[in-house]
């Protein structure tokens, strides 16, 4: 049987303690805030870019590429913000994070680039694709990061846009702006303000 050994603290210790608990679950916080910045500029782009395109002659499919490429700029421009603040302890998750997620969204990034040009799709479809390349990173993300709505988020919107392309193709856009875009809008929203 082990002998209890009191332990007692000072205030001042306890606050020590509690600020390096704070201070190491910084990076991991900021990875989080960059990447629902991200996304919350994706919605924004999607809700409003296929919620036009129900009622324009020309479909503006532009919008599902590039808003990938909105997200980077916005998490580029939030860490040359925060760049001098936040230092990742090398070898941890938080590193592995900051260094893999940009790596594999620019590999993703890239295929779908290259199979846009490679097949000859219809609006729609390359809507759907690209929404679906979007949802595998969020996928990945919230499995990285252990965040199970990022998970669900990804896999609601996939079968959603799913849904719409084969059950509502004459309001497909209005359909993928409500279902596609306002979902990443009030996710990233209310994960933003509960941080």
């Amino acid at each position: 049987m082990k002998a209890q050994v009191p332990m007692s603290l000072s205030r001042d210790e306890a606050q020590a303690a509690l600020n390096d608990i704070q201070q190491a679950a910084r990076p991991a916080r900021y990875i989080l805030k960059a990447w629902l910045i991200s996304v919350l500029a994706c919605g924004v782009v999607w809700t409003i870019a296929f919620a036009v395109a129900q009622w324009q002659p020309m479909t503006p499919i532009w919008s599902a590429g590039e808003t990938i490429l909105v997200g980077v700029v916005c998490s580029f421009f939030f860490w040359q913000w925060r760049t001098d603040v936040i230092r990742f302890t090398p070898g941890s998750q938080s590193a592995f994070l900051h260094s893999r997620l940009p790596i594999l969204y620019g590999i993703l990034y890239a295929l779908f680039l290259l199979w846009q040009f490679m097949f000859t799709l219809s609006d729609m479809k390359l809507a759907t694709l690209w929404i679906t390349v979007v949802m595998l990173a969020v996928i990945t993300t919230g499995l990285f990061m252990k965040q199970w709505l990022f998970v669900a988020l990804g896999l609601g919107i996939t079968v959603m846009t799913a849904l719409g392309y084969w059950l509502v193709p004459h309001y497909f856009w209005l359909w993928i702006a409500v279902f596609a875009g306002l979902p990443l809008i009030v996710v990233s929203v209310y994960l933003l303000w509960r941080r």
